[in-house]
């Protein structure tokens, strides 16, 4: 393709592949601006996504903590019922026997 000279009002060959040229290294350049915008972007979504899974394990192990808790609890709390229930009995023993006394 030789450049010869374009008619009037015209570019020539090569001023229109400088211009084309041009613009696909503003769009190249373009292009690669998003994509370091885009793995930044992805970097900082990556390092949000460590810190939730950080903060769901937390969570889950305090929740273990706590359904240890409440088991002991609820034993602890057996364990009284049982105690109580025996007293109960006792006085009730003890009751009866006033009764059979006083009577």
């Amino acid at each position: 393709m030789s450049d010869e000279p374009a008619p009037q009002g015209m570019p020539s060959v090569g001023e229109m592949l400088d211009e084309t040229f041009a613009v696909q290294r503003r769009s190249l350049q373009r292009i690669e601006d998003s994509q370091k915008e885009l793995e930044r972007s992805q970097g900082e979504t990556n390092e949000r996504l460590g810190r939730l899974e950080d903060s769901q394990r937390e969570t889950n192990e305090r929740l273990g903590r706590l359904e240890d808790s409440q088991r002991e609890l609820e034993r602890s709390q057996r364990g009284v019922s049982e105690t109580l229930s025996g007293h109960s009995a006792l006085l009730e023993g003890i009751a009866s026997k006033l009764d059979k006394l006083a009577s």
